[in-house]
């Protein structure tokens, strides 16, 4: 339902990033979408999550989120957790970028689809809540 969702939302060539809800954690991901989707281009280099790299106080994935068209975050594994540093919270960066300047799109039961602002103007309906992230819902532009 995702991948139909995402195909609908985009075009070939959108720059393209998938994580979790919360991007201050990495205790798991779904790289496999980027495979799904050949028509999107993965917007970061961060298309594994791992502690302390994509987290990190230093870390880029802020910036390259920035760039993306289209986010796909997931609550699938919120409650995952292993014995490492995977559910300990890093660099909020990411979040924020998320929340400046993406929109919901869609959401399932598992996942939420987020454009970037810059293509879609937020609507009056209330914020959407991703784990630390609140997005306004987008409206297609005139």
């Amino acid at each position: 339902h995702a991948i139909g969702l995402l195909d609908e939302l985009s075009s070939p060539g959108d720059r393209f990033f998938q994580g979790p809800s919360d991007l201050r954690l990495t205790n798991y991901n779904e790289p496999s979408f980027y495979w799904l989707l050949p028509t999107l281009t993965p917007s970061t280099y961060f298309l594994e999550m791992n502690p302390g790299i994509s987290n990190a106080p230093n870390s880029r994935l802020a910036r390259d989120i920035a760039t993306s068209d289209v986010l796909l975050l997931s609550n699938r594994f919120a409650n995952f957790s292993e014995p490492n540093t995977s559910t300990v919270p890093g660099n909020g960066d990411a979040n924020r970028v998320v929340a400046n300047n993406f929109c919901v799109a869609a959401t399932t039961q598992w996942y939420t689809i987020l454009l970037n602002r810059k293509n879609h103007l937020a609507s009056s309906r209330p914020a959407a809540s991703l784990g630390r992230i609140h997005a306004p819902h987008c409206v297609q532009s005139p």
